[in-house]
């Protein structure tokens, strides 16, 4: 039943961000991140904060997003997961890239 509520409210959050209201998906991930973590599923867990961190670098929340990613990142290493490892380093990537641009522009 829990798995069946985070699913929705990550669908939730989904819709929001395709509805450009980013404000209330931020909401619905962080409230996505707790159920996981709640219920015992650090696999799902990492993933919404994934989501989470990839939405707060559009968003332009460079710390914010660090946060998510490492937290998720340590569970990663912590399940062994290269699917959660792939998507750690394509965000910090992304969060490297950003930050380029910060100096070319600087």
């Amino acid at each position: 039943m829990a798995s069946a509520v985070n699913a929705r409210i990550e669908a939730k959050a989904e819709l929001s961000m395709r509805e450009n209201r980013f404000t209330e998906a931020v909401r619905e991930l962080q409230t996505a991140c707790s159920r996981w973590a709640e219920i015992g599923s650090p696999t799902n867990c990492a993933d919404a904060r994934l989501s989470l961190a990839a939405l707060l670098i559009q968003l332009g929340d460079r710390t914010g997003a660090e946060l998510e990613l490492g937290t998720a990142l340590a569970v990663a290493k912590k399940v062994d997961s290269s699917r959660l490892m792939r998507r750690c380093e394509e965000l910090a990537s992304l969060l490297a890239g950003g930050q380029k641009a910060i100096a070319d522009s600087a």
